[in-house]
């Protein structure tokens, strides 16, 4: 990227990474007036993004041991501010963001534990949880063979792909697509502060991209950035899931945890319809987490027996099958712990960020613009301008929507 003399533009804050917690904080520095460009080397919202289940987690599941925790504290508010959002009401306006299902239902094969009805019927899970009464029952429960509970969490369900698509859209012109080994580049000082971002492109040889800070929210991509420019801090964990998916004829949605004596559910199925009439069921859950020790094959088997174990009334004969890796990024623990919220750290003149959850990608962006406040960075660089010759990514899709 060497030769003719570059060009300078210099903006407020540089985003690196167009998942679901970049562009919610893209949108969110829109709306004070910071000049922020976002850089993305992939599809948007190409990783974990895409591959979550869609569920704005109210801290339910993070308290099936009976105890209320930092992690369901943390979560607790997030259905209500999503909503807020999506009744143009929020700090983003969601109006357009397509829901799946108003609620996630948890269930289990039999009556719950005394200890956890008791436990629902606490004060702090009022307006949260609440028992479904047989009438009511969504269509997979309506079978005279389901002898178990059934609880109604204040937990939606998003159509990802929309959720991209809403955060994309009043800042499409400030969202490019970089090659980090072809047309893009960090430089750093010997001290570890980025000095720019140098891209090249079809019309214009050399940029360089200045920024008053560079915030680092590529997920699982963090490591190898920070890693390349000599950083340090802070460090990451990976938590992979080996996930199911199985497209079948059974004309019937589900969004729901199946708990057990575990303290985490042993399945969480969300729903998806296809244009042929097919439905999808993606699995998640413990099922998930124990199947990082199985190939495809075995998951697919333990997948079948436990969906027989715990609907056995369902059948989804002639049913395709498929599994999906992935790598949950999160910042570092101590033993490997789920971090308890969202991570957001200053780094020099960056800040490394990860928001753990979709559903935590508001407080991530709070906490990124404290950050801000902190160190007294403000909008210094309204003059907007394209990158001419840098064009926006596309939006990445459920890999099922590829699948005859």
């Amino acid at each position: 990227m060497e030769g003719s003399a570059a060009e300078h533009l210099q903006v407020d804050i540089v985003i690196i990474g167009g998942g679901v917690a970049g562009l919610w904080l893209l949108n969110r520095l829109g709306s004070k007036n910071y000049n922020t460009i976002l850089l993305e080397c992939g599809e948007l919202g190409c990783e974990q993004t895409i591959k979550s289940q869609g569920i704005i987690h109210g801290g339910v599941k993070y308290a099936l041991d009976g105890t209320y925790g930092k992690a369901a504290d943390s979560i607790a508010k997030m259905p209500n501010r999503w909503h807020k959002c999506i009744e143009g009401k929020g700090e983003i306006d969601l109006k357009a963001i397509k829901i799946l299902s108003e609620h996630q239902y948890l269930w289990s094969t039999h009556k719950l534990p005394s200890y956890l009805t008791d436990f629902f019927a606490n004060k702090i899970f009022r307006g949260r949880v609440e028992p479904v009464p047989s009438i009511e029952y969504p269509t997979v429960f309506q079978s005279p063979n389901f002898k178990g509970s059934l609880y109604r969490l204040n937990e939606i369900v998003l159509d990802v792909p929309s959720v991209i698509s809403e955060l994309v859209k009043p800042h499409n012109n400030r969202i490019y697509k970089v090659d980090w080994r072809k047309n893009a580049r960090m430089e750093v000082d010997k001290n570890g502060e980025i000095l720019h971002i140098k891209l090249k492109s079809s019309s214009k040889p050399v940029v360089c991209l200045r920024a008053q800070r560079y915030v680092f929210a590529a997920g699982i991509g963090n490591e190898s950035l920070l890693h390349e420019m000599g950083k340090k801090g802070p460090t990451m964990q990976r938590r992979p899931l080996h996930m199911v998916w199985v497209k079948h004829r059974y004309n019937a949605d589900l969004f729901a945890h199946c708990v057990s004596a575990s303290s985490k559910p042993r399945v969480t199925i969300t729903s998806y319809r296809l244009q042929d009439g097919s439905v999808v069921w993606y699995l998640g859950g413990d099922i998930a987490e124990s199947g990082v020790k199985r190939d495809t094959s075995a998951q697919i088997q333990a997948a079948k027996k436990e969906l027989q174990t715990i609907l056995p009334w369902v059948t989804l004969q002639g049913a395709q099958w498929y599994t999906l890796n992935i790598e949950r990024a999160e910042p570092a623990q101590r033993f490997r712990k789920r971090p308890d919220t969202a991570f957001a750290k200053a780094v020099k003149n960056s800040i490394v960020a990860w928001p753990t959850k979709m559903a935590l990608c508001p407080i991530l962006a709070d906490e990124i613009i404290q950050l801000l406040n902190k160190a007294k960075i403000e909008p210094l660089h309204p003059e907007f301008f394209m990158l001419e010759g840098l064009y926006p990514p596309n939006a990445a899709k459920p890999v099922w929507e590829d699948i005859p």
